[in-house]
């Protein structure tokens, strides 16, 4: 009888612990830099402010969903950073955040792969990540692809695909220049 009481206690907790959310650090970020080394991961950083709706709202309902925290936790080292106070505003500063919430992705040397903001639902969010771990679609790698030259469709399409989501206005003139490679706009 113990044994068994043993194992529905043990089942239990995997069940509790496999259904959290985010798990996110509390470690400062040279720290957290040099845990995403350590585990080969991109770092995800909720870079949000105390005052923004948008950002409360995330922290409410999507960074606690289990499908979200599966994803992220398995992928990224994860940080939740106010941009007003400690190192957020030096972070800020860098990352070029202007906007609440904004998610960044970043290589643990410090470099910025990957830039999202606003509030998305578990599906969209879970989508962003997909993309921030998907060289062919890292904002950064996208931008660099384009100022060596790169005029794919491919190329154009993920870049403005990424700069419309981060509200960056050159998806416009991105989307005219891969409207040109179609010749059928239907498709």
């Amino acid at each position: 009888m113990k044994n068994i009481i043993i194992t529905f206690t043990l089942m239990i907790t995997a069940v509790v612990l496999s259904a959290q959310g985010i798990s996110f650090s509390k470690s400062n970020w040279s720290d957290i830099l040099a845990q995403a080394k350590a585990e080969n991961k991109i770092v995800f950083v909720d870079a949000y402010t105390t005052w923004c709706g948008p950002c409360k709202k995330m922290s409410r309902e999507i960074f606690p969903n289990a499908k979200v925290g599966e994803f992220y936790n398995a992928n990224f080292v994860n940080a939740k950073i106010d941009m007003e106070r400690g190192e957020g505003p030096q972070l800020a500063t860098k990352y070029e955040v202007s906007a609440y919430p904004t998610y960044l992705f970043v290589s643990p040397d410090g470099e910025l792969l990957h830039k999202n903001m606003g509030y998305l639902p578990p599906s969209k969010f879970i989508a962003v990540g997909q993309a921030a771990v998907d060289p062919k679609r890292q904002s950064a790698k996208l931008a660099m692809r384009f100022a060596s030259g790169d005029r794919s469709p491919e190329l154009l399409r993920n870049y403005a695909m990424a700069s419309w989501e981060n509200n960056d206005r050159k998806y416009v003139m991105l989307a005219l220049k891969y409207m040109d490679t179609q010749k059928d706009w239907g498709t």
